[in-house]
């Protein structure tokens, strides 16, 4: 006979023998019984024995001993754990270097049982020997079967909690979203526990059986969004919509000043350059409370390459405006067959008070004038003379490269020479010809 057979033939005769005398002892007591009854790949199973402490009730030491059969099997189950891991660890070894699957497996091996559903225990106390004996055992196939069920079941939860945060999350209602990720999260000790026992329970368990890609995946993206919710991001999104508005309303303010510019009117130009660069304390200010907030907030975040462009563009042009408006008077004045400069010397005056200065050089300049007069006679009365000075000019806009203003106008100037009055009749017709083009040098 071979070993099992004749293991197999004891222990009906033991049974033959316990039911003849009427004893009543379990079948579980024999240890070739017990191979027999409840074998390895089929049941875990704890043994343990023990008789009772001084006058302790046998209740009481039947309890204690059923406790010990099964802290017996949870530990051959934290054995199992810790035999299958190292099994499962060694299949996911490639060229010496453990997949990712090693961390997690090892987490997992370190979880604490302290119950498995299905675990059944038995009694028996041998009066005549005071001896109380115990036997904890499961079956492997039903407890896989409903810790299996049970990890698909949480998995599952895990991932609806997840979609509904998502959800809110992009509805903007934090508070809701960040407690279904909490509960999701929650799930995860139930997650790892079922886990663990599957390793436990079944030495062939693969990553795939164990749903590992799927949790860890799962679990991965609640981190994420546990990250995205955090109140220090909400803070930080508000502020990021606040900076994303200042800017837009600074590089308006900018554009429409350099509009202005192109038009011919600095002096407005100025007034929203200023109003521009006023709100860069506020930018500022603004990313420095971001950065408060969130000390790893990123430059793009920020804005920082934005801001810094905006920052340079509007000191220049706020230093462009600042200057002088430059400009180039060409003049060619005739009185009765004299070069004079009468009415180019008296507009530099009245432009230099408005803030203007000359360029030697057309390039140099913002403007150039240009102005042709000549003078006439008129008539003579009681030893006074009258003459006249007809006048042809045009500013031209060298930026725009167009003329931007022109006109003919005639001055009458008396006095007691026909000389003097020619020059009167010139310096007449300054006020008039700087009224006409103030407005373009401002």
């Amino acid at each position: 006979m071979d070993f099992q057979f004749k293991t197999l033939f004891m222990a009906v005769c033991l049974l033959s023998v316990y039911t003849l005398f009427g004893q009543g002892i379990p079948d579980w007591l024999d240890a070739d019984m017990r191979a027999v009854l409840y074998p390895s790949d089929k049941y875990l199973v704890g043994y343990a024995s023990g008789d009772p402490k001084g006058n302790e009730p046998i209740d009481r030491t039947t309890e204690r001993i059923k406790n010990v059969a099964q802290s017996y099997l949870l530990e051959s189950i934290r054995m199992n754990m810790e035999s299958n891991t190292k099994t499962l660890l060694s299949s996911e070894n490639i060229n010496g270097q453990y997949s990712e699957t090693e961390a997690f497996i090892n987490q997992t091996s370190k979880s604490s049982v302290a119950e498995i559903v299905g675990m059944k225990t038995e009694a028996y106390f041998d009066k005549k020997e005071k001896t109380v004996y115990a036997l904890a055992y499961v079956k492997r196939d039903e407890a896989v079967a409903y810790h299996k069920a049970l990890l698909l079941s949480n998995i599952s939860q895990a991932e609806g909690l997840l979609t509904t945060a998502q959800r809110l999350y992009s509805q903007n209602d934090r508070s809701i979203a960040r407690d279904q990720v909490a509960m999701a999260l929650s799930l995860f000790d139930k997650i790892g526990e079922s886990q663990s026992l599957l390793i436990a329970l079944d030495s062939k368990a693969t990553e795939d059986f164990l749903q590992q890609g799927k949790s860890k995946s799962l679990y991965k993206s609640l981190l994420q969004l546990q990250s995205q919710l955090d109140p220090k991001y909400e803070i930080i999104e508000n502020l990021q919509s606040d900076l994303a508005q200042k800017l837009l309303r600074a590089e308006s303010l900018l554009q429409t000043s350099l509009n202005l510019v192109n038009d011919g009117e600095k002096a407005k130009a100025r007034q929203q350059c200023e109003l521009a660069k006023n709100m860069l304390p506020v930018i500022r200010a603004i990313q420095d409370s971001m950065q408060q907030a969130d000390p790893s907030v990123s430059t793009e975040v920020l804005e920082q390459n934005r801001t810094e462009k905006l920052h340079n563009d509007i000191n220049l042009l706020s230093a462009q405006l600042m200057q002088a408006v430059m400009v180039y008077i060409e003049s060619q004045e005739d009185v009765f067959g004299k070069q004079e400069n009468i009415i180019a010397n008296k507009l530099k005056s009245q432009m230099a008070v408005n803030g203007c200065s000359f360029a030697e050089d057309i390039s140099n300049a913002d403007f150039k004038l240009t102005l042709t007069a000549e003078t006439r006679e008129g008539s003579d009365m009681n030893n006074l003379v009258f003459c006249y000075a007809d006048i042809n000019y045009e500013l031209y806009d060298t930026h725009k490269q167009k003329t931007v203003f022109s006109d003919n106008i005639s001055e009458k100037g008396g006095s007691s020479t026909k000389d003097k009055a020619a020059r009167k009749a010139m310096e007449n017709s300054v006020n008039k010809i700087m009224e006409s083009i103030l407005k373009w040098l401002k």
